[in-house]
């Protein structure tokens, strides 16, 4: 017999499954008023890990007697008109609150907290910009004359024409 019911998420830990095997994520839920808290096995899908938020809903679904198995579910949250057929958008939250964005979108395109920027190839980025600074300080004048109309030695040029370091961001990346 299969059952199904919507709960709500009052505790979650982490315990080894019913066969001892592996470490899971288990929610206490309560499904009904009147009904004591049920312990369920949180089902994340393939390739995936998330942990809901404390009463988040959680659609349950008993198999037999011994064999409940619990998927969070999102309240409040309208993401649902975000996505089309083929396309993937995993967010974090704190309550209501969308935090964090990855979305893949059907054109190849993956976008980072609604995409307001476009992300560099940091090593590649600062060797091509080594090269260029090279190039400029041993650039030469062809057809100048040394001597005599010197306006001598040029004290202000930098070290490094470029400095990218600072355009780093240590919290994305590729």
């Amino acid at each position: 017999m299969i059952d199904i019911e919507i709960g709500t998420i009052k505790n979650i830990e982490r315990k080894k499954n019913r066969d001892g095997n592996n470490f899971v994520r288990m929610l206490t839920c309560q499904v009904s008023d009147d009904q004591d808290n049920i312990s369920v096995e949180l089902i994340n899908p393939a390739g995936e890990d998330s942990v809901p938020n404390i009463n988040d809903p959680v659609l349950v679904i008993s198999v037999g007697d011994a064999n409940k198995y619990g998927f969070s579910m999102d309240s409040d949250l309208d993401v649902s008109l975000l996505v089309s057929n083929g396309e993937r958008l995993f967010f974090s939250r704190d309550g209501i609150n969308i935090k964090a964005q990855l979305f893949l979108n059907k054109l190849g395109e993956i976008i980072l907290n609604q995409g307001a920027g476009f992300a560099v190839e940091f090593n590649a980025l600062k060797s091509d910009l080594a090269d260029t600074n090279t190039l400029i300080k041993n650039h030469i004048h062809g057809g100048v004359t040394v001597g005599g109309g010197s306006t001598g030695v040029v004290s202000n040029v930098p070290g490094d024409f470029f400095d990218i370091d600072s355009s780093k961001v240590e919290k994305v990346k590729l």
